[in-house]
């Protein structure tokens, strides 16, 4: 009985099964339909004159729209934003074939600004402890320092007359000031601005006068005594400096965020050296027919 059911008409067809499933025919025929599904698939991707709006591209419009004016799009409205979007693919494309990117320096900026912009992100950054950062801390220490700033008065004389003769009036001024004179803008011609500064740095200073003679007068002269006469964008000066604060460091406790922000910056900049380095290894340039290095 056991040879009966075995040879019954659901073996045979189980057997028919088996021998069509080793039919090399059917393999083709398999593989050629998965062939075909792929391909199809990858132009209905990559065919220039084929545009394909997807489910996540209207998702993405109707976002967009939604992000804009608050509210998602009507039906009406979505097929006329899709229609939009079909057409600027379309001129998108055909613009691609004729070149017109190729010479337009606006596109061309736009799109190195855009590669930046992702070679930025290819490589993050580990977060680092206080150990790294009191290492780069102690590396760097002139970019964390107290500025030197001056407290002073100063005595002005304009150019108006001549330049020579503007700086002789403050020589001779000079001479006649006693060091109980701790203020005396009324020997001189009316200034602009102030006649009394506190905490001057030197960025504010160069700010003030220009990068001319009197910031470095000021930051070098004698406390508490009259000096110069030094040149500024305006005239001449007699300066008296009352207070000074010389630049000295900051402790690591003090400039903790900004360390860390100028680690990560400069990490950063590491990485996007070595990203380009690496780029620049697939290419061959040629400056004036010579072979760039």
């Amino acid at each position: 009985m056991g040879l009966s059911i075995n040879s019954g008409p659901e073996a045979m067809q189980r057997g028919r099964c088996a021998r069509l499933l080793r039919e090399p025919l059917l393999h083709f025929f398999i593989l050629g339909t998965l062939l075909f599904v792929m391909s199809e698939h990858w132009q209905g991707r990559h065919d220039p004159d084929r545009i394909v709006v997807d489910h996540a591209a209207v998702a993405q419009i109707s976002q967009a729209y939604a992000g804009q004016f608050g509210a998602p799009p009507s039906a009406d409205v979505l097929r006329r934003l899709i229609a939009r979007h079909v057409e600027e693919e379309m001129l998108y494309r055909e613009g691609v074939k004729l070149g017109v990117e190729r010479d337009d320096e606006v596109v061309r900026r736009r799109i190195i600004h855009k590669m930046r912009f992702l070679t930025e992100d290819m490589t993050p950054i580990p977060e680092p402890d206080d150990a790294i950062l009191r290492t780069f801390h102690a590396g760097h220490q002139g970019r964390y320092r107290r500025p030197t700033w001056n407290s002073f008065t100063h005595i002005f004389f304009s150019t108006d007359k001549g330049d020579a003769a503007a700086r002789a009036r403050a020589v001779a001024a000079l001479t006649s000031l006693s060091p109980a004179v701790t203020r005396a803008p009324e020997r001189g011609d009316a200034f602009s601005d102030l006649y009394d500064y506190a905490d001057l740095d030197r960025p504010n200073l160069e700010r003030l006068m220009g990068r001319t003679q009197i910031v470095e007068g000021v930051m070098k002269a004698p406390l508490e005594r009259w000096a110069g006469p030094y040149r500024s964008a305006y005239g001449w000066h007699l300066v008296r400096v009352s207070g000074r604060s010389i630049s000295a460091p900051y402790t690591f406790e003090d400039v903790r965020d900004q360390v860390r922000a100028d680690y990560l910056e400069e990490q950063r900049a590491a990485e996007n050296r070595k990203t380009l380095d690496q780029m620049r290894q697939r290419y061959a340039v040629t400056v004036e027919g010579r072979k760039a290095e």
